[in-house]
């Protein structure tokens, strides 16, 4: 009996894995068939590695889960920058890009594709003998069933075949050591023509599908003989679990209830809490899903990561304050692996921004990518983020931490096509166009509709520099008595040299500015009477006395001419102190502000140290420790 194989290729992002848990779970219900599945580690590549093309020559049908990856904007410059009145919204999203590069070599390769595509992402340049899904979530039941279709479709044409199921999400970069399960796949016996179990499921599933909770029942009970009498290698409790799981889903509200009873009989089994988590989120109770997997974690059943998920579940349902709870007892673990700090570190700066605080969310982000630095995708959606920031009263516009995410993507020839668009973008809110043109024209050149809709816009506006240079050789009168070509070719590369000085200064500090940012995300600061004394600042020694959540100060500036009087306050938001400070001189009562600044503020645990980041008013981007003066006669 020959074996069938399906080589799986997927995003091993913890925000997709509820885009990809129902596939991973239809592919379970198979197993009676013979499918079984194995992921391979997290990781980022650029090419499809010699160890993936030998497992899809291996293959007969190759199955892609297209998770949203990187979102799609397109500029209107005519419409002007945008505004939190109109802000950048993404047109479509962009899939792994390892799994374009996949599905084309199997595609080649001649084999069956089954895609599944979550909704707007685009899927250019794939045509061929496939299997094709749309994942919707406001309609998922529509996709699994389809799913299920098709798989059924492709194991009845291999009529007695077992399948085997290997998974592989972005090939691991070696490391000098080779995973063990790289070099062999696991394979099932042949399994029978026809599966008891199996047909138990499909008649369950049908059954649920008209409602017929009875019929569900029995095939149920039918599942649990098979099970026991040892043919089948699957925990009772885990077939409960999943016929409980499915009935509900349907509108059986005796299945809810046998979930509960499964929870308190089983308190050392996470499966029934699993199960009524997916249930609870799937009918948009994101509290009660996050309640149960916080349970779960509680109950030593589930390890940190569900805090992760327990927050997500949270976040859906803008219950800010419990995510939050969530993280932050995460991050205080000690046993994290550097994959789940960064995902809890993602989930938080998620969490602030939506919750309306970009500023805080910016601190978690550059954080994640300290402890992440090559995810490409998260650096693009943080890049994203910073330009949609347009800033406001005492609030920095992020434009320039936008402009150096961009160019990181880009600067290791990166094949990204969105990010090298987006860069262009970036250069043009830095009024640098003979930049922007070029990497928009680089973009088109790969093929992205958005960045050729760009150059034409350009071309519009500015023009292109390598057209201007043409243009001139080719109509160039000789000789050029008057000079003209010739200064206006002088003024083009002067032009240039001036846009890269202005660039160099937008991005000068950009190392210390993300630092100070990550540094922020370490913890909440110091609050209380610890705070209040004189600390050093540059332009003066404070005097600051904390009131709950609100922070004043003052302070003088004397020389020969002028004394200046200096005014700071605070509040206190998602543990950052976010403050200001005016100068006036002395008697200048009804005077404009001479100076002022205003940026973010963090105090060690002992109020005797606080880190500052500045943004003034000419610019300048400061960041700086201060200290607190000790009391006259204190012993240091």
């Amino acid at each position: 009996m020959r074996t069938l194989k399906a080589f799986v290729a997927r995003s091993f992002r913890a925000s997709d894995d509820q885009t990809v848990a129902p596939i991973t779970k239809l592919l379970d219900s198979f197993k009676p068939l013979g499918i079984i599945w194995e992921t391979a580690e997290r990781a980022e590549i650029e090419s499809v590695s010699k160890k993936v093309r030998q497992k899809i020559d291996d293959c007969d049908i190759f199955v892609a889960v297209f998770t949203r990856r990187h979102p799609i904007y397109f500029t209107e410059f005519d419409d002007g920058p945008p505004t939190a009145e109109k802000p950048l919204t993404p047109v479509a999203w962009t899939g792994p890009p390892w799994l374009f590069q996949e599905s084309g070599y199997a595609l080649k390769a001649g084999k069956k594709l089954l895609l599944v595509r979550e909704k707007e992402v685009e899927l250019p340049g794939l045509h061929g003998d496939l299997e094709y899904i749309e994942y919707d979530p406001l309609q998922p039941q529509t996709t699994w069933e389809k799913a299920h279709e098709m798989l059924s479709q492709l194991v009845a044409e291999n009529a007695g075949i077992a399948i085997d199921q290997l998974v592989s999400g972005p090939e691991p970069k070696s490391a000098g050591q080779e995973s063990p399960t790289d070099d062999t796949a696991v394979v099932l016996s042949p399994a029978p023509k026809q599966s008891a179990l199996d047909e138990c499921f499909r008649t369950l599933r049908a059954a649920a599908d008209k409602q017929d909770f009875d019929a569900a029942a029995n095939a149920e009970e039918e599942g649990i003989k098979v099970i026991r009498g040892g043919v089948e290698d699957i925990q009772e409790l885990d077939w409960r679990c999943l016929c409980l799981s499915i009935r509900a889903r349907a509108g059986d509200v005796d299945a809810v209830t046998r979930l509960h009873g499964l929870a308190a009989e089983n308190p050392t089994q996470w499966s029934p809490l699993q199960a009524l988590a997916t249930i609870a989120r799937n009918f948009g109770e994101y509290k009660a899903a996050g309640d149960l997997r916080v349970k779960a974690v509680e109950s030593a059943l589930a390890n940190v990561a569900w805090r992760i998920r327990a927050a997500n579940d949270y976040r859906t349902g803008k219950y800010w304050d419990l995510a939050r709870t969530q993280l932050e007892q995460a991050l205080k673990s000690e046993d994290l692996t550097l994959s789940v700090r960064a995902d809890a570190l993602k989930e938080m700066f998620w969490l602030l921004k939506e919750s309306g605080d970009p500023v805080a969310a910016f601190c978690f982000g550059e954080a994640a990518l300290q402890v992440l630095p090559i995810d490409s995708a998260f650096r693009f959606q943080l890049a994203y983020a910073y330009s949609a920031t347009t800033g406001g009263y005492n609030e920095h516009d992020y434009t320039d931490l936008a402009l150096v995410h961009y160019k990181l993507l880009t600067s290791q020839g990166s094949t990204n096509a969105y990010a090298v668009n987006n860069l262009g973008v970036a250069y043009n809110r830095f009024e640098a166009p003979i930049n922007a043109t070029e990497e928009f024209r680089a973009a088109s050149s790969m093929g992205n509709a958005l960045a050729t809709a760009n150059v034409i816009r350009q071309y519009l506006t500015a023009g292109f520099t390598e057209d201007a240079i043409a243009w001139a050789k080719k109509y160039k009168p000789d000789p050029d008595d008057d000079g003209d070509v010739t200064a206006a070719l002088a003024a083009m590369h002067s032009a240039r040299d001036a846009e890269k000085t202005k660039i160099e200064k937008v991005t000068e500090n950009e190392l210390s500015h993300r630092a100070t940012l990550a540094s922020f995300a370490s913890s909440a600061s110091l609050t209380g009477a610890e705070i209040d004394g004189d600390y050093t600042f540059p332009i003066a020694n404070l005097k600051l006395s904390s009131h709950g959540d609100i922070l004043v100060g003052s302070g003088e500036t004397k020389n020969a001419a002028t004394k200046l009087s200096h005014s700071f306050s605070a509040h206190l938001r998602n543990g950052l102190w976010r403050f200001n400070i005016e100068s006036k001189k002395e008697g200048d009562y009804y005077a404009p502000t001479d100076a002022s600044s205003y940026g973010l503020l963090h105090f060690s645990s002992d109020g005797k140290l606080a880190w500052v980041l500045e943004y003034r008013a000419d610019g300048v981007i400061a960041s700086y420790s201060i200290s607190r003066v000790p009391p006259s006669g204190a012993i240091p």
